[in-house]
């Protein structure tokens, strides 16, 4: 390994596989089978235009847009709240 690591080896001899790398190839499988499955054309109206694309790009599409609305959500949230929400807060018996 790159980093001076060795594998992890079980008492036989044998390298065992991690349960991050299993998740991982399942993962993938799952996703090259969505991709495959959802590769139908489809057309889609937005606001101002409409076009056609496969599913799969929907899907993508809407994960993005999720993922952009929680991240400003949640900053938005930080800010309002004075910032890190982790850290205790001492200086809350010091306020008169």
């Amino acid at each position: 390994m790159a980093d001076g690591q060795k594998p992890a080896r079980s008492g036989d001899g044998k390298t065992r596989v991690s349960w991050k790398t299993i998740v991982l190839a399942i993962l993938a499988v799952y996703a090259l089978v969505l991709i495959l499955l959802n590769s139908k054309q489809v057309k889609v109206d937005f606001v101002f235009f409409h076009t056609r694309t496969r599913v799969f790009f929907l899907v993508l599409l809407s994960m993005a847009l999720g993922a952009l609305i929680m991240w400003l959500v949640l900053r938005s949230r930080r800010r309002r709240t004075g910032g890190d929400r982790s850290a205790p807060d001492s200086d809350a018996s010091a306020t008169p």
